[in-house]
């Protein structure tokens, strides 16, 4: 960590640093072991990795796009 700064690493399911499609990834390996994967999200960031769960829960901007690409999905919604 530098002076004020924060650096993020993440890993992926064999324990490497990855660079990109980190929860794809994570799907994929839940999916390849057997497991009903339900996915839940918000963002465009999450498009990619719901198209490969069994179910997905989506709200925000992750919501618009599962309704344009016609994603299976159940919405949710966060009240204050």
């Amino acid at each position: 960590m530098r002076a004020g700064k924060l650096q993020v690493r993440y890993l992926g399911p064999e324990g490497h640093v990855v660079d990109t499609e980190f929860k794809e990834k994570y799907v994929s390996k839940f999916i390849n072991e057997g497991y009903e994967v339900v996915y839940i999200g918000n963002g465009t960031s999450d498009l990619s990795p719901a198209k490969g769960a069994q179910y997905v829960f989506a709200t925000e901007s992750l919501l618009k796009h599962c309704r344009r690409t016609r994603l299976n999905l159940c919405a949710f919604y966060i009240f204050s």
